[in-house]
């Protein structure tokens, strides 16, 4: 299930940078700490490895549980203990768990599509302080934009894994360029900044500059285009 995160990636440079990342790192941390904290409280996921990242710069963690019992064996007993989970619904076949602890909401999400076994995501993300209305969503989104883009791209999608290179995702979406109008606006932008592109495969084009590589594809989705982006974090 880690494909769900990984589908659809973040941060800036200098020192400064390093110190929040620092930062950042122990937060992402403490989710991880908590969703062990919460495997071992409900009994539900031995074993568990909880992976961190970043979704929207938000620190976070989520852990994948396999169990040989149905849906309905492991939601009865998980309703049979005393759990972090004040609200849950149901959409299709799955069902969402959710809470807050501190300031982390926590979520658990059942697949009911199998009948014989049972597949579930844990996951803790850490809560803005002194997060209102949507106005707060969209101050942090729009610090999330990568520079070296062309104007008009609203973000979609963006997570940032605290692997060894801080591997950043994100996906945008451009209303009024083509996907080849939006491929020669970035080549221009690229080229201006010094990128040389190394080669492009499957549709995915790979640039490199210092060292570092980004890589990105296009798409044609509803009359929009859609980019897929991959690079490491210090460019943001």
């Amino acid at each position: 299930m880690q494909v769900l995160f990984a589908k659809i990636v973040f941060v800036c440079a200098s020192l400064l940078w390093c110190s929040d990342v620092a930062a950042a790192n122990a937060v992402e941390n403490t989710a991880a700490a908590l969703l062990r904290n919460v495997c071992r409280q409900l009994k539900l996921c031995a074993n568990a490895q909880p992976v961190s990242f970043q979704l929207f710069g938000m620190p976070a963690a989520f852990t994948v549980i396999h169990q040989q019992a149905s849906p309905e064996q492991f939601m009865r007993r998980l309703h049979g203990r005393s759990s972090p989970f004040s609200r849950f619904t149901r959409v299709g076949n799955q069902v969402f768990y959710s809470g807050l602890h501190g300031q982390m909401t926590l979520q658990l999400v059942v697949d009911g599509l199998n009948a014989k076994s049972t597949h579930a995501l844990l996951s803790a993300m850490q809560v803005p302080a002194g997060t209102g209305p949507a106005t707060d969503s969209i101050r942090l989104l729009g610090r999330r934009l990568l520079r070296l883009l062309p104007e008009g791209a609203r973000l979609l999608m963006d997570i940032c894994y605290a692997n060894r290179e801080r591997t950043c995702h994100q996906v945008y979406a451009y209303a009024r360029l083509s996907t080849e109008q939006l491929a020669s606006a970035l080549k221009a932008t690229l080229i201006a900044a010094n990128w040389t592109a190394q080669s492009t495969a499957a549709g995915l084009a790979t640039w490199v500059r210092d060292g570092r590589t980004l890589q990105y594809f296009l798409a044609s989705v509803n009359g929009h285009t859609a980019l897929y982006l991959t690079a490491p974090a210090v460019l943001w």
